[in-house]
């Protein structure tokens, strides 16, 4: 199971390159200050983007993990883009939204707890993959094989590699102070026993963050992210007693959104 980065999904949503951008920009130019160009830009969210999507269903189960706490890597986007030859520069995204289709093993929990989340010991969290450098040769080399290294070391050992094996990968866990410096986010749990897919659209931005019952808030992570950052999800699930907490992930989409820069 691999990561499928595309600029349009069949029948999904158009997204933007930066030469997308920066030709918009220029017809705009025309007729407006650029000062007001980049605010209804800005206003309007368009700007580079890139999209991520993992169709496949995946089956994860906790048993099989050390100490019953599985973690395994379902989804690596493309690295978040840099400066180009157009002059566009590097500002910090604006918004990231993840649609995930999932559920759990359809049993067990505790009695007596309030809402339909709480308990719940499948769900899912976000992680940053930073490159240690950012020089183009060394680019070229390392992020075309970081997910299929991450991907497959996380399927074959049910944990994420400590910081000294990413980092013999070439990346490291990208944090954030709002997170208590923490390297993991929170971003949806599954419904308590309940074998029925559910679909969760989390959205979180710099101001804030908006999504189902049972998301995480995301703090900090939208202005933790630079450019050649990759977002990566982790479906999690562990066991409680004698149960066995499963997580089906059948469709997730990740799409950060750069902010324009300043154009040449």
């Amino acid at each position: 199971m691999g990561s499928k980065p595309s600029r349009r999904k069949p029948n999904g949503p158009y997204l933007p390159t930066r030469t997308d951008a920066w030709l918009v920009q220029r017809m705009l130019a025309i007729y407006l200050p650029l000062e007001l160009v980049d605010i209804i830009l800005e206003d309007a969210m368009y700007g580079p983007r890139i999209h991520a999507f993992e169709d496949e269903h995946t089956r994860l189960s906790a048993s099989q993990a050390s100490d019953n706490d599985a973690s395994q890597c379902c989804l690596i986007t493309p690295p978040l883009p840099g400066p180009n030859e157009l002059g566009w520069e590097w500002t910090n995204a604006k918004k990231i939204v993840f649609k995930i289709s999932s559920h759990d093993q359809g049993w067990g929990g505790e009695p007596r707890l309030s809402g339909r989340y709480a308990g719940a010991y499948s769900w899912f969290e976000v992680i940053i993959l930073r490159p240690t450098s950012l020089e183009q040769p060394w680019m070229d080399e390392h992020e075309k094989r970081i997910d299929d290294l991450f991907l497959e070391y996380t399927k074959e050992n049910l944990v994420l590699p400590s910081p000294d094996d990413l980092q013999a990968f070439g990346y490291r866990y990208g944090e954030s102070p709002l997170n208590d410096g923490g390297t993991r986010w929170m971003l949806q749990r599954n419904a308590r026993a309940n074998g029925a897919t559910k679909n969760h659209e989390v959205t979180w931005t710099m101001d804030g963050a908006s999504g189902d019952a049972g998301s995480g808030d995301g703090a900090g992570f939208v202005s933790a992210l630079q450019w050649g950052d990759k977002v990566a999800v982790i479906a999690r699930a562990q066991v409680r007693s004698s149960g066995q907490y499963i997580t089906i992930i059948s469709l997730i989409r990740v799409s950060p959104v750069p902010g324009l820069g300043k154009s040449c």
